[in-house]
């Protein structure tokens, strides 16, 4: 899967291995005075990411011939159930770098998931789901 926006189109990324899927994508927009300049995928596991070891796969794969190292947390898709919910479906979190058409800074990257791996990401997570 890629990102495109206004022409500005992101490397591939993975969110399907066979019959895994991946919960979960981070997607960081980059942006100068309001125009979309970069589209990066950045996914990886870290210790109390929301998942098991056993979960976290390898997504590497090359891209204009330059290898990119890169791993996510994948689920079963037979675990999916209709009562799963929106576990089994993929969801994308964005954030933005840059700045906007005023030219005031974008910080929204500085709540970037991966960004809390020293905090445990699970908590912000279940934090998450319990807003709904």
């Amino acid at each position: 899967m890629t990102a495109v926006s206004f022409g500005v189109q992101s490397r591939p990324v993975k969110f399907k291995l066979k019959s895994q899927v991946a919960p979960l994508l981070n997607l960081v927009v980059d942006m100068k005075q309001g125009a979309v300049t970069n589209l990066t995928w950045i996914n990886n596991c870290n210790d109390l990411q929301g998942c098991s070891i056993d979960e976290c796969k390898s997504t590497s794969l090359s891209y204009n011939g330059t290898p990119v190292v890169e791993n996510n947390c994948f689920k079963q898709a037979k675990d999916c159930t209709a009562n799963a919910g929106a576990e089994c479906d993929t969801q994308v979190f964005v954030t933005w770098t840059g700045t906007d058409k005023h030219n005031w800074d974008m910080t929204s990257d500085n709540f970037r998931l991966s960004g809390f791996s020293d905090y445990g990401v699970r908590s912000y997570l279940d934090a998450a789901r319990n807003l709904w």
